[in-house]
């Protein structure tokens, strides 16, 4: 069982690299290089380490690196690495993961009063409803915690997840 995390830092080179390791186009320089890592935070071991152009996008390499967690493990991930696939994908295995939610990730709750047609097969637009973060976010005092056990994420296939509302305190 292991706690992961990833995480991935900047570095400049010389222009001269820039074929082999092209920017990202925003920094404005024509070479830039990306370490991607995997860290173990219960051994204290590097798992993986990944020099890669700057240009390439950090949910690749997380993509890349799944086969690594396991039953039971944790991922710990920041937005960089935010893909609903790939949370599906680790969550089908038993492994945990944590992340922050992309600010247009909308969620959703099961509707109880679902309404079906006269055959008997459910409307599709009713099954789920719509959370109101913002509304919920508004009810909150900075510091205080909210939880939705169950609540399901997704457009077109909707996977169950546990979500934990923080309001930031001014610090």
């Amino acid at each position: 069982m292991g706690t992961y995390t990833f995480s991935t830092i900047w570095g400049d080179v010389s222009d001269m690299l820039s074929t082999v390791y092209p920017g990202s186009g925003g920094s404005g320089k024509a070479s830039d290089v990306k370490i991607q890592l995997e860290y173990d935070l219960l051994s204290g071991q590097f798992l993986h380490v990944q020099i890669a152009p700057g240009k390439q996008n950090d949910v690749n390499y997380g993509r890349e690196i799944q086969s690594t967690v396991d039953l039971q493990d944790l991922c710990i991930r920041d937005l960089g690495y935010f893909s609903l696939s790939d949370f599906d994908a680790i969550q089908q295995k038993g492994t945990y993961y944590l992340s922050r939610l992309k600010m247009n990730t909308k969620l959703y709750q099961k509707n109880v009063t679902a309404m079906y047609f006269k055959n008997g097969v459910l409307k599709k637009n009713s099954q789920f409803f719509n959370i109101a973060l913002e509304e919920i976010m508004q009810q909150l005092q900075p510091g205080e915690l909210y939880e939705i056990l169950l609540a399901y994420v997704g457009r077109d296939y909707k996977f169950p997840v546990r979500v934990v509302i923080y309001k930031l305190t001014a610090e």
